[in-house]
């Protein structure tokens, strides 16, 4: 189960390897700027940050903090 904390901890990751001053949980990062390399460098941190994998398909449908986080939560409970 993931918690508000779990949704900060998957905002810190996204302004931190994307250069961000402020990410917010529905905010779309490409279009605040990260580009695809930097989003694989995201998720590879997210999979380190939580302890799971995360399948490249689902990982590029999920373009906001708020929708990684439903992901990782999701990916815990199965």
């Amino acid at each position: 189960m993931t918690t508000n904390t779990d949704l900060d901890r998957v905002c810190d990751v996204v302004k931190r390897i994307g250069e961000l001053d402020v990410i917010e949980p529905d905010q779309d990062f490409y279009s605040a700027g990260i580009d695809s390399m930097r989003g694989m460098d995201i998720m590879l941190e997210l999979e380190s940050e939580f302890d799971l994998t995360i399948p490249d398909d689902k990982f590029v449908k999920a373009r906001t903090p708020r929708a990684l986080h439903d992901l990782v939560a999701q990916l815990r409970d199965s």
